[in-house]
């Protein structure tokens, strides 16, 4: 209960959510509070599409949300189900994706790039999706990351389903557990990591995700 917490007011506040995601009623509760309480903030948040109604957006912006930074992952529904199990239909989100944009709320959209059963039309489908949404806008930025291998991850629980191998997986744990993510780098100056998907190894993975991030970026994203 959001009425249970004291909120300090300032009109040079801000802060951001973390964690994976914050869930959209919660994000809408706090909105209603903090326009009910007349506190001037900014804050930001790594959240999902879903549950996010048209005319939330309102109360997101006045309650003074800037960010938003949402998973879409790929814009084709057979990768989501079958390789990220996820209940997603990107198609149904981009009213809602330009409304969010429209109202003055900047949008980060992340995808991973190439998912493990990724082929021409999956590419393809993602390709499109994110040039209609954010082509050439000042609104919206576009993350791209290769598929990564965590530890504790669905992926790395059953490896062979994805079409994961991993030679050694307990010297796989030590080298991940102290793996330098340059969040600032292109792909291609990561190091490499001891996996690899259908025959892919990492390095290849690497150079198809940087290509796939120099092609959007050709067209203004």
């Amino acid at each position: 209960d959001l009425h249970s917490f004291p909120i300090r007011r300032s009109s040079d506040l801000a802060f951001r959510f973390s964690g994976s995601y914050t869930p959209a009623d919660i994000l809408l509760d706090l909105s209603k509070r903090l326009i009910e309480e007349k506190i001037n903030i900014t804050y930001t948040a790594f959240s999902t599409l879903k549950g996010i109604k048209r005319d939330h957006i309102p109360i997101l912006k006045s309650a003074g949300l800037f960010a938003l930074y949402v998973g879409i992952e790929s814009a084709d529904e057979r990768i989501l189900k079958k390789d990220f199990e996820k209940r997603f239909y990107p198609d149904r989100f981009k009213a809602i994706i330009k409304d969010l944009m429209d109202s003055g709320i900047f949008m980060i959209a992340s995808f991973i790039y190439p998912a493990p059963s990724e082929d021409a039309e999956s590419r393809m489908k993602t390709i499109n999706y994110i040039l209609e949404l954010f082509s050439n806008s000042s609104r919206a930025s576009v993350t791209v990351h290769f598929p990564g291998l965590l530890p504790l991850g669905k992926w790395a629980e059953h490896p062979e389903k994805y079409g994961f191998k991993i030679n050694d997986f307990e010297e796989y744990k030590i080298i991940g557990m102290n793996y330098n993510i340059k969040q600032y780098l292109p792909h291609y100056l990561w190091d490499t990591l001891p996996y690899s998907i259908n025959n892919k190894t990492h390095r290849e993975l690497i150079l198809e995700s940087s290509k796939f991030m120099e092609e959007i970026e050709s067209h203004g994203v």
